[in-house]
């Protein structure tokens, strides 16, 4: 009987490595969407219970969207639903998702976005959703369910 691989911290680790492994040729098209699944996976792995928010979360220049920054290196999180958001303020992005978050930004972005836009990734959220799937998929060889990415929250 085949052992299923367990998905724990470092193999959400190793997923990430992975995929930064095989770096397309930078200015490409390519490049840009390597740069967004990279947020998506760092996102996945370290904000677990933000995914489905994610496809609706905003970015603006003067930092009043959802993401936002009040120091080099440091991006933060407001929570999209409003009445929750005021019990808990915002919160600090975890360091892999900020500096993805931060790349992204910088050199991903504006080429993958089609029209102006707010928002954060500009994609609806079963594509957000598909993606991370169809990422991990790729990596880790086996799907894996949202409880075991949520496990990855505490630990």
């Amino acid at each position: 009987m085949h052992m299923q691989q367990p998905f724990n911290r470092a193999a959400a680790n190793e997923i990430l490595r992975k995929l930064a492994d095989s770096q397309p040729r930078e200015g490409t098209y390519w490049h840009a969407a390597w740069v967004r699944d990279l947020l998506l996976m760092s996102w996945a792995f370290y904000h677990p219970n933000r995914i489905a928010e994610l496809y609706c979360a905003t970015w603006k220049i003067d930092n009043s969207g959802h993401v936002f920054t009040q120091a080099v290196g440091r991006w933060f999180y407001r929570n999209i639903h409003a009445g929750y958001a005021s019990k808990i303020g915002a919160y600090e992005l975890a360091q892999p998702a900020a500096e993805m978050l931060a790349l992204y930004l910088a050199c991903a972005r504006a080429q993958l976005l089609k029209k102006e836009s707010d928002l954060l990734l500009n994609m609806p959220s079963n594509h957000v959703n598909h993606r991370i799937n169809t990422l991990i998929e790729k990596h880790f060889d086996r799907p894996v369910k949202f409880s075991e990415l949520r496990k990855l929250q505490n630990g």
